[in-house]
This record gives structure tokens, sequence and C-alpha cells, in this order.
């Protein structure tokens, strides 16, 4: 076990039963495995509930339950692989869901199909850079990675769009170029690089994976836009929300702006981080816990509530105060309101990464820490850098 304690998640104090409005954004995590055991996974869930039948029928009954009681709220289904979550793609149809996840290891036309007529058209697959990157982190042997390439191209072909998630760590980063050369060659139109985390089984890896602040202004971003001048409208780049949001050069309008283009079909589009304002529960029909980030399904003590299997209703008897009037006095470091101009429209970035790296010794503090990094003042120091290297007269140092 990581025994560097700057990872360590706040522990919730149980509350009194609190009655509050239904999140407008619901996500219920299916308890149906994935069939690999990736080392950074943060979907791994300890608890589960001896109450809750194991079935397909008992699961999508209790899906329709959930619904029934909020039917204001908008859903998505979260399986931890759709290769063994195929029972809900009719559910998925019924929430008029467009996408979904799978390593891409045991993929097949068939379920490219099944998926595709479903309603489906876009699927998120994790590659790495190398073999080697692949099978240390996702446990997929070299012959699996070729066959996951494989199963892209399947899906390609198949009538789906398919969007890659790269994890950057500080062993990975060397490898950004490799994995765009090779979606490029596949025909994938999208890749968004993700920061490797310490959630659920990524508590275990050692701290020297995780990247730094230098990491990102050294490496990460002038790779990143040499990269996109390279690709052009060949492929899309994005940095997903745990690396903070990137409002450098823009007014408060634009960065809102910003956001709502993001967000485009979600009830709380201006939003950078869904779970401000308690506007997003994540139910799972493991353990029937409610939490307040998907990355937290891990940690049992982040629960927020519970759903009732019978019923489909929730309760929150284990509330947090993430409403934007406390962030707004309570959030510190580089997103405290005198440290970040922007913190009026991001509200401290991705919340459960920032208590993730936050190195406060209480729960109540780690709560609302400000991120460890952020692509807003790093983009603002890259700019400086490149525009002092470029006004410097040939052969200056």
């Amino acid at each position: 076990m990581n025994d560097d304690t700057r990872f360590a998640l706040p522990v919730l104090a149980d509350a009194p039963t609190t009655e509050v409005p239904p999140a407008k954004n619901i996500d219920l995590m299916s308890y149906r495995p994935c069939d690999q055991q990736c080392r950074q996974c943060s979907y791994v869930e300890p608890d589960s509930d001896p109450n809750h039948p194991r079935g397909s029928a008992e699961e999508i009954a209790f899906i329709r339950r959930v619904r029934s009681n909020y039917p204001e709220s908008s859903f998505f289904l979260y399986p931890r692989d759709i290769v063994t979550a195929t029972p809900l793609l009719p559910v998925m149809r019924e929430v008029n869901q467009r996408e979904t996840l799978t390593n891409g290891n045991r993929l097949d036309a068939a379920l490219v199909r099944q998926m595709k007529d479903s309603g489906l058209n876009l699927v998120q697959i994790t590659l790495f850079g190398t073999a080697e990157e692949q099978e240390f982190y996702n446990r997929n042997t070299p012959e699996e990675y070729a066959r996951i390439k494989d199963h892209i191209r399947l899906c390609i072909e198949g009538g789906l769009r398919v969007q890659v998630n790269n994890i950057l760590a500080r062993d990975t980063i060397g490898s950004m170029e490799a994995v765009c050369d090779e979606c490029v060659r596949l025909g994938v139109p999208r890749v968004r690089f993700l920061r490797l985390t310490p959630h659920g089984d990524g508590t275990q890896l050692p701290a020297h994976l995780f990247l730094t602040q230098g990491d990102l202004e050294d490496v990460i971003i002038p790779t990143f836009e040499r990269l996109k001048l390279k690709y052009g409208p060949r492929l899309y780049l994005s940095f997903g929300v745990n690396f903070g949001p990137n409002f450098h050069g823009k007014s408060l309008t634009e960065a809102r702006d910003k956001i709502v283009r993001r967000n485009a079909g979600f009830p709380t589009p201006e939003l950078f981080c869904p779970a401000v304002d308690g506007e997003y529960w994540n139910i799972s029909t493991q353990s029937g816990n409610v939490h307040w980030c998907f990355n937290n399904v891990s940690h049992t003590d982040l629960r927020i509530g519970k759903a009732d299997w019978d019923t489909g209703r929730v309760t929150i008897d284990r509330p947090v105060d993430l409403s934007r009037e406390t962030l707004r006095r309570r959030l510190t470091g580089i997103c405290a309101a005198d440290q970040c101009a922007y913190q009026e429209v991001c509200f401290g970035g991705c919340r459960t990464t920032a208590i993730a790296f936050s190195s406060e010794p209480s729960a109540e503090d780690r709560l609302y820490s400000g991120m460890d990094m952020c692509l807003t003042p790093a983009y603002a120091r890259y700019a400086a850098k490149l525009a002092q290297t470029t006004s410097e007269p040939a052969g200056g140092e």
C-alpha cells in the first residue's frame, strides 16, 4: 500500500439524513466486473450489498426504479467495460446514451453492431504509446496490445467514432507522439490526455510516477502544442478535466463560454466539475452507495448516501458542501479567490483530483484544497517563455 499521506482521501463523518434536491446528473455504475485489472483503475469497489441481486433483470429493474423517482435528471450508465455489460444496452437506448467505454481487448464485430444498433456512436478506449506501457499499466500482453489496435479499427469500420484516452505519467509522457501517430494510422479522430491519479488501485502505485508541475510545463504542454501543429485537423487533441481548465488569455465571459461549449448537451453545462452544488450522484448497483464523483467509488468513506434497492430512492446521509458559495470562501492554494482570477468560473477545477493530491492534514481542509497543478497558469508561463525565446536575437541564451 502506498503510504505517502498526501494521497490520503478525507473520511467524512456521518450526518443526519438530509433531504436534498435530486442531482441533475445521475450516473449508475454497474456491478459487472471488467475483464482485466488495470493498475490505475478507479472503478474498483470494496463494498458489496448482499441484498442487491446479481442478475440482468434485477439490475435493469433497479435502474428503472431510480429513473422513475428522478424523471427530471439526466442519466448515464457506467459499465466497468461494455463487453461484460451488454445486457444494459437496451437501457442505454432508453436514456438516450450516446457513448460508452471499453478496454478494447475483447470486442468483436457482432458487439460493435449491437452497440451501434443500441444508439451508441462513440466508444472510449485506453491506449498507451508503447506495448511496454500498455503491459505495465493495463496488464495487456503485447499480443493483446496489437489486438486492441485491431479492435479500434473494427469499431471505426463498424460506424463507431473512437476516442483514445492516453494516460500520462512520468514514464509515459515521452510517448505522446507515438500514440498520436498510431491513432492517425488507425483513423482515430480524437485523443484525450488524462493524468495518472491516486484513486482506487492507483493508490498502490509509487509516488514518483505521478506528474509534477515541471512535467506539465516543460514537457507536456510543449509537446501538445507541437503535435497540434503536426496533425492539424486530422487529430483533435484535448486534456482531461484532471489537468484543470485552460483559460489562459481569456476573459471571464470567454472562459464561461468555453465550459458551456465543452459541456453542450449536459444538464449543467456551466459547471467545470459536475459535483459543484451537489449536481452529481454516482449510484453503484454493486453496493448501493452514492458518491459525488465516479472516481471516488473505491473509497467507501467518501460515500454521501445510499440508494434503496426496493424503491430506487436515494438518501443523502453524509452530505458534503461543494456549493458555489462555500467554494468561493474556502478554496485554498492556487484555486483561492485571491490567487485565481477564474475561480468564479471553474470553482476549484477537478475536486476529486485536488483532494487526492492534497497534503492538508484534515479531511475538511482537503475537501477545499486547490489543485496541485492547473493548465491555466501553466500555459501563462509557457506563453511567457515562448515570447521571451522568440524575442531574443539569434544566438541569444
